[in-house]
């Protein structure tokens, strides 16, 4: 009996010491499969932690920097526009007496030179006569203390001073460049008047041009975010994550006024080649071609036999181009020996090509290249406006690609007086008023002209290129339509 009890204390032991081995093992295999795991999540936290902080260091390393600006300006009181209805202007109607009014602006600027340069926005500034600068710490500059150094229109920046008698914070300025699309970056501003205001988006795109803004600027590279914008942001930086300047906030999209998603900055590289002559000469002096030009569609690229380049809508009169042998319809390819893509590639760099040396300037024309000696010059402060269309006996013509016409008043073209709804023209974007001056290769005076060009033209099965003065812009541009 002693040995049987001895065998069952036996097996029970055995049976314990299983058991717990078991449990053990349990608990090592479960620790050995979560500690992978929760090392994950910490290493995820500290990564976001990581991020909140770079965040919080760019935005408070440059808000000290961030200046309020608030411009007071003289305007007339009248409609901003004049309309006729029933014969009558609406001022008219309306009975608004004419008169003066002040108004004040409110923007954002930020410290760019520790002598007190602040650059900006020209729209922020343009026709005020005061000014009153705030800075992050409160400390206001108004009066005298506050000076216009210069402003250039074309890029709509501007630069003010203030004497501050004490060195202020900078901004340091990084490189547009380098800026990747997806690249976080950081808007800080004052608007609606809430000083020093932060938003965080990424870089949506680069390059945008050709934007219709009714004030601002006309020589467009714009880096395109999603970092709220609204008013009061104009003239404020837009950071990258390294607290440096990639960009000064300038305009938005919307329908309603306020932010949407879609804002615009212009990209900290062209403001280096601006601010520099803002300082010493209060204005921007620039190279100039002598033409407008616009980029190629796809119909427009099958049309003219060309991959790429930008499209000569019109060369002005004595102007550069015209005195080197270039014309209307020539597709620019190269500037200075460098691939032409866009049309900010051409505007820059012929922005900073020097006055009075000759570039050389590569085109496609009737489908061959051509190089062209063209001595740059200054660029003139105004361009001559067309004129204006006058009322005069007018002959009318068929509607060959949804086109109702009548010969120019000036004889200069025919003027477009019916667009067919979903015709070849209307899908091209040709409407009422505009003024077709060539279609193909065939000049048009008159609607004879374009008669003849209908009957060399009618079996064309590619994209013909016209030729027209907008009624919108009254310049040239050139549009593709395909035939049916």
């Amino acid at each position: 009996m002693k040995m049987r009890h001895s065998f069952v204390t036996t097996g029970a032991l055995l049976g314990v010491f299983a058991a717990v081995g078991f449990l053990i093992g349990l608990t090592i295999a479960s620790n050995l499969n979560l500690a992978p795991e929760a090392k994950a999540q910490a290493n995820v936290r500290a990564s976001a932690v990581e991020l909140q902080n770079m965040f919080g260091e760019a935005a408070n390393a440059v808000m000290p920097s961030v200046v309020n600006i608030s411009a007071e300006k003289v305007i007339s009181r009248k409609l901003p526009f004049r309309f006729k209805f029933w014969d009558r202007d609406f001022d008219e109607l309306f009975k608004n007496p004419p008169g003066e009014r002040k108004v004040a602006s409110l923007g954002s600027g930020v410290i760019v030179d520790s002598r007190g340069y602040i650059l900006t926005n020209n729209h922020v500034i343009d026709g005020a006569d005061k000014f009153v600068v705030t800075l992050h710490d409160g400390t206001e500059y108004k009066g005298d203390e506050v000076k216009l150094v210069g402003v250039d229109v074309r890029t709509d920046l501007a630069v003010l001073k203030v004497e501050a008698h004490k060195r202020l914070p900078v901004a340091e300025l990084g490189s547009s460049s380098k800026v990747r699309i997806g690249d976080w970056v950081i808007a800080i501003g004052n608007p609606f008047g809430f000083e020093g205001t932060v938003t965080v988006g990424v870089i949506s795109a680069k390059g945008r041009s050709n934007l219709l803004l009714m004030e601002g600027a006309s020589q467009q590279d714009f880096l395109q975010t999603d970092a709220a914008i609204n008013p009061g942001n104009s003239g404020g930086p837009l950071l990258n994550l390294e607290g440096k300047v990639v960009g000064i906030n300038t305009a938005i999209s919307t329908s309603t006024g306020y932010s949407a998603g879609v804002g615009f900055a212009v990209p900290i590289d062209l403001a280096k080649t601006v601010f520099p002559q803002l300082i010493k000469k209060g204005k921007v002096e620039r190279g100039w071609l002598g033409v407008y030009i616009q980029p190629l569609t796809s119909d427009m690229k099958e049309a003219l036999g060309v991959d790429h380049g930008l499209i000569v809508n019109e060369v002005i009169p004595d102007g550069p181009a015209e005195k080197a042998g270039m014309k209307s319809q020539d597709v620019i390819i190269e500037f200075d020996r460098k691939p032409i893509g866009s049309v900010p590639d051409l505007q820059g760099s012929v922005a900073v090509f020097p006055v009075g040396k000759a570039a050389t300037v590569k085109v496609v024309r009737k489908g061959k290249a051509k190089t062209f000696k063209v001595k740059i010059a200054k660029m003139p402060e105004e361009v001559a406006e067309n004129r204006p269309l006058k009322s005069e006996e007018m002959e009318e013509s068929a509607n060959w690609l949804g086109l109702e016409l009548q010969d120019s008043p000036d004889r200069r073209g025919v003027v477009v007086v019916g667009v067919f709804p979903d015709s070849p023209s209307a899908d091209a974007g040709i409407i009422v008023g505009d003024v077709i001056r060539r279609v193909g290769q065939h000049d048009v005076e008159n609607v004879r002209d374009y008669e003849k060009a209908k009957k060399i033209l009618s079996g064309e099965t590619r994209p013909i290129l016209f030729w027209v003065r907008s009624s919108r812009s009254g310049r040239h541009k050139f549009v593709a339509v395909r035939p049916e």
